[in-house]
């Protein structure tokens, strides 16, 4: 019977080459850095536990040694390899809002009576249909009584999350699953989402039935994973969190300088993205024509597109997106009798009158028009073109 894990089936969906890179090739990742997102989140994790292991040994540490104990470990783990994105706030800014983190709560449910504390960072697994299992950690599970139990899990997001976007969230729901399975006893499983940021819980509670149907739809997609044989990957607004971006047909080329043709083409693909942005900008500026130069870039950016099969190319700010549309266009109004006559014959000359392209062009989407009997007329070319918008931090 062969485990997964929820961020298994995650990646999975997510991106199918990520899935690949991480659980199948195992490509070694550079861990030198850690987002101070996540190291915050790992100090606060640490204290909370701290806090109920505490209890479960019969005493409540008071909140200026919790205090302590989180400064402690967040003193004895940092490092320089802490990444800060922000330009803003600091390691110390982040530490405080731990420290707000935590007394919040300590002072919302002070003395820790709601329940009792079967297990912190406990493992549960859940049978599913087709002889798999679904298996993971829990932060902290409680007992209430009669055959009430509830999974916590702790949450450091900087923005408050709610109901609908948890209801998405299948890790603790397949976990409820878990302790249905592992407790005879048990009635009802609340799961509890503390967004400690906010001072505020999400709660959500579902039927033994509807997490048998979680499970019928999770074993859906194990079956889906391992019948799967091709890897393609998946571009979205989370591939720039990803650590293998290097090796991905769809972003390594920003860590790659290829050259290509005309003075720009010999230039790296992100580079090329920066330079349109600054040519855009001039133009804003400045009286002076800069539609040659940009036309240059635009080529380059759009040579390399079409080059590596994909359209989005990103630079250290923006992203450019090509564009592809196929353009139909029509002989000069000297040579046109021959396409006025079939207009006629095919009763649209009125719609059309003085050979309008746009019209024309819109009969024919709309299947008004023969294409096949004005198709001598007619010359397809396919007309690119290239966007910028700026990245998101």
């Amino acid at each position: 019977m062969k485990k997964y894990s929820p961020s298994q089936l995650g990646y999975f969906e997510q991106c199918r080459l990520k899935f690949k890179f991480r659980y199948l090739d195992k490509v070694p990742v550079d861990k030198t850095e850690t987002p101070i997102e996540f190291f915050l989140g790992s100090r606060v994790h640490e204290a909370l536990k701290k806090l109920y292991k505490d209890q479960m040994f019969g005493r409540i540490p008071a909140l200026e040694a919790l205090l302590d104990y989180y400064n402690g470990v967040w003193k004895g783990n940092l490092s320089d390899k802490i990444k800060i994105n922000s330009t803003e706030y600091g390691a110390d800014d982040y530490r405080r809002r731990g420290e707000k983190m935590i007394s919040d709560y300590y002072v919302h449910y002070h003395p820790f009576g709601q329940g009792r504390t079967l297990g912190l960072e406990m493992k549960v697994s859940a049978a599913l249909p087709g002889d798999a299992r679904i298996a993971g950690i829990v932060d902290r599970l409680v007992d209430i009584g009669g055959g009430r139990y509830e999974i916590h899990d702790y949450k450091t997001y900087a923005t408050l999350k709610g109901a609908a976007e948890m209801e998405k969230d299948r890790q603790l729901f397949l976990y409820a699953l878990a302790v249905f399975q592992q407790f005879p006893d048990a009635k009802r499983v609340d799961l509890v989402w503390h967004m400690l940021a906010f001072d505020r819980e999400v709660r959500i509670s579902k039927s033994l039935g509807e997490l048998e149907k979680m499970g019928e739809a999770t074993a859906q997609v194990i079956a889906v994973l391992e019948a799967a044989r091709e890897y393609p990957p998946h571009v979205s607004a989370l591939c720039g969190y990803c650590e293998y971006q290097r090796i991905c047909p769809s972003w390594s080329h920003l860590f790659k300088v290829k050259a290509l043709e005309n003075e720009w083409m010999k230039e790296p693909a992100a580079v090329l993205v920066e330079k349109l942005s600054e040519l855009k900008d001039e133009k804003k500026k400045s009286s002076e024509k800069m539609d040659e130069e940009m036309g240059k870039v635009e080529e380059a950016i759009i040579a390399f597109a079409l080059d590596k099969g994909i359209d989005r190319v990103s630079g250290k700010s923006h992203i450019a997106r090509v564009k592809s549309e196929e353009v139909v266009s029509f002989p000069p109004k000297g040579a046109r009798q021959g396409l006025v006559e079939v207009l006629k014959s095919e009763g649209v000359w009125d719609d059309v009158s003085d050979l309008d392209m746009f019209a024309l062009r819109r009969l024919l989407k709309e299947g008004k028009v023969d294409e096949g009997k004005i198709g001598e007329f007619e010359t397809k070319e396919t007309r690119r073109s290239v966007s910028l918008s700026k990245l998101k931090s």
